[in-house]
């Protein structure tokens, strides 16, 4: 129980990842020390900084002091639906304009405390009062794993429901923006 209670920083700070941000301790491990989750911790290490200088994703980390304990990464996006969502959308011939989410991380030692989720509500709220009233976006999307489906569903995603997307290792989520108040 201690080490539980030590693992919870004091208060995280939510932001864009910065240059001296402390990226190269950050670990996804499960419980029995493996790390199925290496992509996302070689992302963090080695690209995110480097996407964000180039504006080809923006990165927006937890952070306990400056070391980042989570984050999140979105970009630009569409979505093609293969039957409208709502009945405002109907007859709409394009692809709708999306921001999507392309990683989402908590470092192992910082998990079940609520950081991911705090991290998807940051990067829903820059896209509903940043993006929306600026650039025509609609949605949120993400290639969920199939072990973070309920917990995208949580944060009011819904799963595209048709049979081949439910049997995709990722299938595909969406939140409707223009859904939000």
């Amino acid at each position: 129980m201690a080490e539980e209670a030590a693992a919870q920083p004091a208060a995280v700070q939510l932001r864009e990842i910065g240059s001296d941000d402390v990226v190269r301790r950050f670990r996804m491990e499960t419980l029995d020390g493996g790390n199925p989750y290496l992509p996302l911790t070689i992302f963090l290490q080695r690209d995110a900084k480097k996407h964000n200088s180039m504006n080809v994703a923006k990165t927006y980390v937890g952070l306990d002091g400056q070391r980042v304990i989570g984050y999140i990464s979105i970009s630009c996006s569409q979505i093609a639906l293969e039957a409208p969502l709502a009945q405002e959308l109907a007859g709409y011939p394009y692809e709708f304009p999306a921001v999507k989410i392309g990683k989402l991380a908590v470092d192992h030692r910082h998990r079940k405390l609520g950081l991911g989720g705090q991290l998807v509500d940051f990067a829903v709220a820059i896209v509903k009062n940043e993006i929306k009233p600026k650039v025509g976006c609609r949605f949120i999307i993400v290639d969920s794993h199939k072990s973070a489906v309920e917990f995208y569903q949580k944060k009011g995603f819904t799963l595209l429901d048709t049979e081949k997307n439910k049997a995709r290792p990722a299938p595909l989520m969406f939140l409707d923006i223009g859904k939000l108040g």
